[in-house]
């Protein structure tokens, strides 16, 4: 049954906000909204807010459905979604509600794009690779901006993980910010001056290469256009929250 697992109560978010009253948002989707089926399979994943929907015509390239969530398995064939038209932001703030199932992930890739050569990406490496979280614009200068060291985010449980990007902030590169659920867990400068370059993806779960694709569960995506302000980005990590059932 569409939504098992993931219950929907009424506490948190003020009654009157959606997150489809902010202008910023441009494209959302829900676990328990706008999804078609083959068999088992996710076939596509509807944008609620516009007509920008995920779709997958591929059977052995389409994700499963697992008890509420879209489940994508890192195995010899990539499973992915792909956006009917392609997503260019400069300012944005990206929400995921992620689980890794226990996993430690080492360079997987949420968010890329297909065309060989493009390096945008948002990818994650919780545990791996010096736990180096990285969002990456392939400008004239390919710049990335890295969130490293002794940060750690969860491998076993569900949570939101965004990141935006100010495109001219930082030192003027442009600069990345990481959280877990209400939590930032660090900033960053991008490497290289990609502060007039559009973050451009057009699917989920994978990049152009063979490797590094996502292995977990996605219960929901929301992509903005500007970087949003502390009480908006609180008012919608409550909302997403209460609709995941995440504590």
């Amino acid at each position: 049954m569409l939504g098992l697992g993931n219950s929907i109560i009424t506490s948190g978010a003020p009654s009157e906000f959606t997150i489809d009253s902010l202008s910023s948002a441009i494209h959302w989707y829900k676990f328990d909204d706008g999804l078609s089926f083959n068999g088992d399979n996710v076939s596509q994943w509807n944008d609620q807010i516009g007509s920008n929907h995920l779709t997958q015509s591929t059977a052995s390239k389409q994700p499963t459905y697992n008890s509420g969530n879209i489940e994508f398995n890192n195995g010899s064939t990539i499973e992915k979604l792909e956006f009917t038209s392609k997503v260019d932001l400069l300012d944005l703030t990206i929400c995921l509600v992620v689980n890794f199932n226990g996993t430690t992930p080492n360079n997987e890739t949420l968010l890329g794009s297909s065309v060989t050569g493009d390096a945008d990406l948002f990818r994650f490496a919780a545990g791996g690779n010096a736990k180096r979280n990285r969002i990456q614009v392939d400008g004239v200068a390919a710049g990335s901006a890295d969130i490293v060291g002794s940060v750690a985010f969860p491998t076993t449980s569900k949570y939101i993980l965004t990141v935006t990007r100010d495109a001219d902030g930082g030192n003027g590169n442009g600069e990345a910010v990481m959280y877990e659920n209400e939590t930032n867990k660090g900033s960053n400068n991008f490497s290289a001056d990609v502060s007039t370059d559009n973050f451009g993806i057009d699917q989920v779960g994978a990049q152009f290469v063979s490797s590094n694709h996502f292995a977990g569960q996605l219960s929901e995506i929301v992509i903005f256009n500007a970087v949003l302000s502390d009480d908006d980005r609180a008012l919608v990590i409550q909302d997403i929250k209460t609709r995941n059932s995440i504590s």
